[in-house]
């Protein structure tokens, strides 16, 4: 690379704005080529590749810069490049790290990478300017969306049309500000500079001839993560191919975009007869076409898709399965042949295939989510409750296919109970019944919390919500221990999290339902800190602690899903331990019927196949747990008895 070639009208802007970069030099040049992939996800691994650039710019000495530059050439090809100054050690392996599973990397000379300047050309510079007029902020957030995902790709759309390029630029070392410049031809258009006032919102660009030597131009880190997202998302979507066509395709599970027929399905087949019975004949056919290649269209698709935890991903992997296909072609017992792929990995992969209505070798269809919550112990209530939101659901559906005025309430929950009460696997019930309503695209749920959502720095945390919700979209969206996102600490991103939350609900209000749960009193508490979100929430069920009866009911279901009977005294001894349970804090859940079976089958192994039990060689075992099995957990005794009856919570819409 040629090192005595410098670019010295940047290092003046960038002197100009105070970011003491007029030494600099533009070096370790990296091609980005667009990874080409469906549209679904894009937003999680734009923020994925942007948390770890401005993460790799802040752990970098101070005094440098990293850099990001699209550009468009006259064929309307848009190319991307990253950047860094000299002396930093970035190397093309690093940005191929950074820009991992958005684009591929590949080391380039300088004289591929454009001048901003070349050919006389106008540079601006995004300038943060505060101060809109109260009217014009309260119509823009209350009729224009604040989802602009669409703003920039018509940025992307008139980079294409001018041959215009933009590059962002942010300092290394902590502090992570930067600054965003466009290259035009010619003077900025008053509709490029509307489109990129909604892109880079309370910003305006101003020609860099026009700049005061003192304005600091700079943006601070969070601005430039948001916007760098939003660009590189459009520039995967723009390499892609159109983002409707795209998704419309994958819906459908039609590998090439050209195979789908856009008039499918949207109006009635009509036999050239007029025949009624022939045109339902004729339809229950195409149905079956249609069943046998979507059929044919998942099993192509690979494990990837199925988003399963890494340890069941890498168990089938190493085991050869490298297709939903492959996987189908298994039956249970092949599972439990795979190596290290323990019960719950297995049951995982039942319950990723259900979801998209698929099964494993030789098993029955999967019950229905109504049959799966009739066949749940206890939860009376709960269940009632459930049945009055699904009813209220199958309502709001068939009034918008109607064309009625829908009943203007979303539907996400509160649940509110002690752990071990059923919350999570309530939550996926509602997530199959809202599936088969038509309300969510997916049964699937996906479960987060704080750790998943809260950032230690400056503007990941917003990205990292947005990531959540946007795995979400078409799903259930279940935040377990939702009250820990708020804190009294000042240092704290919590209430970043938090008001991110309420904006992305209502940018996926017709697409994501939400359930919030935890314990009762800090919920509540919680809430009232919230009032913006308490008003998104309409739904709150309350899980109350199983009864005595029904914890011994629970702890049969578990022994027999793990081969296991129990026998009658050992049923009474049970249930005493079931009403011990009942009387210390947070005990009468499921969780400890189950870590009580656990250890009781633990018990027998010791008995039945320990050291000193040669002498029951040759008996048959009958796997039955008996009286001497089970016992209180030592870390029960140490609890204290509860003192009061936990206070009752409504069930139903907040008031």
């Amino acid at each position: 690379m040629n090192d005595s070639r410098v670019y010295k009208e940047e290092a003046q802007l960038m002197s100009n704005c105070k970011m003491k970069l007029e030494d600099k030099r533009i070096a370790n040049i990296t091609s980005l080529t667009a990874s080409g992939r469906n549209g679904y996800y894009v937003s999680e691994r734009a923020s994925g590749a942007i948390g770890r650039f401005i993460q790799t710019a802040s752990l970098l000495p101070g005094n440098g810069f990293l850099g990001w530059q699209m550009s468009a050439d006259k064929e309307g090809n848009v190319h991307a490049f990253a950047f860094s100054s000299d002396g930093l050690g970035m190397t093309s392996k690093d940005f191929g790290w950074i820009f991992q599973k958005c684009a591929d990397a590949e080391a380039k000379e300088l004289d591929s990478f454009e001048d901003l300047h070349k050919d006389s050309r106008r540079v601006y510079v995004l300038r943060y300017t505060p101060g809109i007029s109260d009217e014009i902020q309260s119509f823009r957030e209350q009729y224009i969306s604040s989802e602009n995902a669409a703003y920039f790709e018509d940025v992307v759309k008139a980079m294409k049309e001018a041959g215009a390029a933009i590059r962002i630029m942010t300092e290394t070392g902590h502090d992570g500000r930067g600054m965003i410049l466009f290259s035009l031809a010619e003077e900025m258009t008053l509709r490029m500079r509307t489109m990129l006032s909604l892109a880079f919102p309370d910003t305006e660009a101003v020609d860099e001839t026009m700049t005061d030597p003192d304005t600091d131009c700079r943006l601070s880190a969070k601005y430039l993560m948001e916007s760098m997202v939003g660009l590189l998302e459009a520039f995967i979507l723009d390499h892609s191919g159109k983002r409707q066509e795209e998704e419309s395709a994958y819906q459908y599970c039609y590998d090439d975009i050209d195979d789908y027929d856009y008039d499918d399905g949207c109006q009635d087949d009509i036999d050239d007869n007029g025949d009624p019975e022939a045109d339902r004949e004729n339809g229950n056919e195409k149905e079956s076409l249609k069943d046998a290649d979507r059929e044919a269209a998942l099993d192509e698709l690979s494990l990837d898709e199925l988003e399963l935890s890494v340890r069941t991903y890498n168990c089938l992997r190493r085991s050869g399965i490298n297709t939903v296909g492959e996987l189908r072609k298994m039956s249970r017992e092949d599972l439990t042949k795979v190596r290290n792929l323990a019960r719950k990995s297995q049951e995982e992969i039942i319950q990723k295939l259900a979801s998209m209505g698929l099964t494993l070798q030789g098993e029955q269809e999967p019950p229905s989510s109504s049959e799966l919550l009739h066949e749940l112990i206890g939860l009376k209530d709960v269940k009632e409750q459930v049945r009055k939101i699904a009813a209220f659901a199958r309502m709001k559906k068939d009034m918008e296919a109607l064309g009625k005025a829908s009943v203007p309430v979303a539907l996400n929950m509160e649940f509110v109970g002690n752990p071990g009460t059923a919350k999570t696997t309530v939550a996926r019930i509602l997530a199959g019944i809202f599936k088969e309503i038509g309300i969510l695209s997916s049964s699937q749920i996906v479960e987060t919390g704080r750790a998943d959502l809260v950032a230690g720095y400056i503007g990941q945390t917003a990205i990292n919500v947005k990531s959540v919700f946007e795995r979400a979209r078409g799903k259930l969206l279940f935040i377990d221990e939702a009250y820990s996102l708020a804190s009294d600490s000042p240092r704290d991103f919590g209430y970043e999290a938090i008001n991110t939350i309420v904006q992305e609900m209502e940018n996926n209000r017709n697409d994501t339902i939400v359930v919030f749960a935890g314990y009762p009193e800090e919920m509540e508490t919680f809430f009232s800190k919230n009032p913006g979100l308490r008003s998104r929430v309409p739904f709150r069920i309350s899980f109350t602690d199983y009864s005595a009866d029904e914890m011994v009911q629970i702890a049969g279901l578990e022994a027999r899903k793990r081969g296991f009977s129990i026998c009658p005294q050992a049923m009474e001894k049970l249930a005493s331990l079931c009403e011990a349970a009942k009387r210390h804090s947070d005990m009468g859940n499921g969780r400890f019927c189950r870590n009580l079976v656990e250890n009781a089958i633990l018990s027998y192994a010791l008995r039945v196949y320990g050291e000193g039990t040669e002498s029951m060689e040759g008996v048959e075992k009958d796997f039955t747990l008996a009286d001497v099995d089970f016992a209180l957990p030592d870390n029960m005794q140490a609890i204290p008895e509860t003192q009061e009856a936990k206070k009752p919570v409504s069930i139903g819409f907040r008031c």
